[in-house]
């Protein structure tokens, strides 16, 4: 499991992404960032959007949604889910690192462990200082992540790890996803490979993903010293407050 393989292939894959993603966590994160864009105002940006997953049913509600993302073949699917849905989200191909729209928002979403695609500290200051400009003086950050898990950490290199099974809506065929992973100490990355199994014919695809790994303490020193403070962490959608047993990380953080 090379460390230098390119994890952003992991989504190059629209459709496969988003069946992964629906199979793995329901309706939870959907509800959970309703809740909040209807209490935080008009204006929603959410960074490294995807395929729409929240920006379109938070849009639906009658908010004003910006979706940023870096990936066209993302865009593409959440121009089209937007379309069929009849509700209009403005789409920009954008880098979280450092972006510029030229105005600001009430609510600025960066969720589903997005963050963990931010390597190195430049990085994640940079899209904390872009965050913090586009923020409305009344407005909130959500930054959502995992709460590291040191058992699945520490699994050996290469051993498999059964994650969820979804069905291909056009064929019909059930898809068994499964993935190993190797974890850096010294980076506090987990290079990982996951692999989408065709139960039918037994063929198998790859896809390599590197996701930082973010302590809860060291997560908020970093909202502290970038211009944040946490009003709420959360460790699950159902707004439980963060504690030892919390398998998330929801950080709910206003400027100053």
């Amino acid at each position: 499991m090379a460390d230098e393989i390119d994890s952003t292939t992991f989504y190059n894959n629209a459709q496969r992404y988003e069946l992964t993603t629906g199979a793995l966590s329901g309706a939870g994160p959907v509800e959970f960032y309703r809740r909040h864009a209807n209490r935080l105002g008009a204006s929603v940006l959410e960074l490294a959007c995807g395929t729409g997953r929240l920006s379109i049913p938070i849009a639906r509600d009658g908010l004003e949604v910006v979706g940023l993302d870096v990936s066209i073949e993302m865009l593409a699917v959440a121009r089209q889910k937007a379309i069929s849905a009849g509700v209009n989200v403005h789409w920009i191909r954008g880098d979280m690192r450092h972006f510029n729209l030229g105005r600001g928002f009430d609510g600025i979403f960066l969720a589903s462990n997005s963050l963990s695609h931010l390597y190195s500290l430049a990085e994640i200051e940079g899209s904390l200082a872009a965050a913090r400009r586009h923020l409305n003086p009344s407005g909130r950050l959500v930054i959502e992540v995992f709460n590291p898990a040191f058992g699945m950490l520490l699994h050996q290199p290469g051993h498999r790890i059964a994650v969820t099974q979804y069905e291909e809506p056009e064929s019909g065929r059930r898809i068994s996803v499964s993935k190993a992973l190797r974890y850096d100490s010294a980076t506090q990355i987990s290079h990982e490979l996951w692999y989408f199994r065709d139960d039918l014919t037994g063929e198998e695809q790859s896809a390599p993903l590197n996701l930082r790994m973010f302590f809860p303490q060291e997560l908020d020193a970093f909202v502290h010293y970038n211009g944040f403070s946490i009003e709420a962490k959360y460790g699950d959608y159902e707004e439980t407050p963060f504690g030892d047993s919390s398998y998330k990380q929801i950080a709910v953080c206003r400027a100053g």
